[in-house]
């Protein structure tokens, strides 16, 4: 059987402060700035709830021409702005260029235009993130090497913006692209608060966004893309603060850019850094410890969650989902890392 590439014992928990500490304050920052664009994007969903003149048995109705000429004049304005590409545009176009348009079309197009206007925002925001983690990683992976390698005058490169917006562009969630998880996220989003609204109508319950069903509804929305875990631990305190699909994406950032440095600083292997509790996973457990080649052959035994057993990898250099964060074999909130180690061959 090969034996696992077992490195030096490192100290996992101060590793993973170390890199994770700087990026969680980050995104803190983003956290706090994205609840304020959800603020801003639910008081304008209670404006069209409060302009909503019909019953609930009319909301299947075909609407008078007047409610198609605001819904066209509204994504009109809206393609002033942006070019509205993707699920979302294909969407609204359906809708806009119906001959017959119901009033449930009509609301749950004008939703999709609030979560879209949201995201157009927030979408700045995030590259912001993005950006200012990868320079984070970059030149702290950069340092750990050079500390490693004990070189005298180190060059310190700065982040290639080319390689961070590739990376933006490979970035996936649930083996969707980051882009397309979100666009189908305005579209699942809108969907699920007319269905909501409907239920109300019919209950003949005033349509209020500080009601408990619509208030427990947005707070899932925002959980999936980002959420704070409540009770923190000290020891997970900049270490494993957040959970959701932004922060996979981050961890996938992180990790490339962490990569990417080591290997500008002529590092040559690496170890994988787990985080070692009773919520990791048997895939990064396996991994835990292991060192591999940046540029050559890599042959290992990892824990494969479809087979529910230790499988042989051949994996060249390090690729996302084997043996560079975030593993995958199925969903879970992964924040592993890699550390520098010396080639003594």
């Amino acid at each position: 059987m090969l034996k696992l590439n077992r490195g030096v014992k490192m100290n996992n928990n101060k590793i993973l402060q170390e890199r994770w500490k700087e990026v969680d304050k980050k995104l803190t920052t983003f956290y706090n700035k994205n609840k304020q664009l959800n603020k801003d994007m639910i008081n304008n969903i209670q404006q069209i709830l409060e302009g909503i003149d019909v019953t609930y048995e009319d909301l299947f109705n075909y609407v008078d021409k007047k409610y198609q000429r605001i819904l066209r004049t509204k994504v009109n304005e809206l393609k002033k702005q942006v070019n509205i590409d993707g699920y979302v545009g294909y969407i609204l176009n359906e809708y806009v260029t119906k001959s017959k348009l119901r009033y449930s079309e009509y609301l749950t197009a004008l939703f999709i235009i609030e979560y879209y206007k949201r995201d157009l925002e927030r979408e700045k925001i995030e590259y912001k993130l993005f950006e200012e983690v990868s320079i984070i990683v970059y030149e702290d992976s950069q340092k750990e090497t050079v500390e490693l390698l004990e070189k005298k005058r180190p060059r310190y490169l700065t982040v290639p913006e080319t390689f961070l917006l590739q990376l933006i562009g490979m970035s996936k969630y649930n083996n969707a692209f980051w882009s397309d998880y979100k666009q189908g996220s305005i579209n699942y989003n809108a969907e699920q608060l007319f269905k909501l609204v409907a239920v109300n109508m019919q209950a003949e319950r005033p349509l209020d966004v500080n009601a408990d069903d619509f208030k427990k509804l947005f707070e899932k929305q925002d959980r999936n893309y980002l959420a704070k875990k409540k009770n923190i631990e000290p020891s997970e305190r900049y270490q494993d603060e957040y959970y959701g699909p932004l922060d996979d994406v981050m961890t996938f950032i992180a990790n490339q850019m962490a990569l990417k440095g080591m290997i500008d600083q002529g590092c040559k292997k690496v170890q994988f850094i787990a985080t070692v509790d009773e919520k990791t996973t048997e895939m990064c457990e396996s991994l835990n410890g292991q060192i591999f080649s940046v540029n050559g052959i890599n042959k290992y035994y990892r824990y494969s969650d479809i087979d529910k057993k230790e499988v042989l990898y051949t994996t060249k250099g390090l690729k996302v989902g084997e043996n560079l964060p975030p593993i995958d074999n199925h969903i879970h909130h992964c924040r592993s890392t890699i550390y520098p180690i010396r080639d003594t061959n």
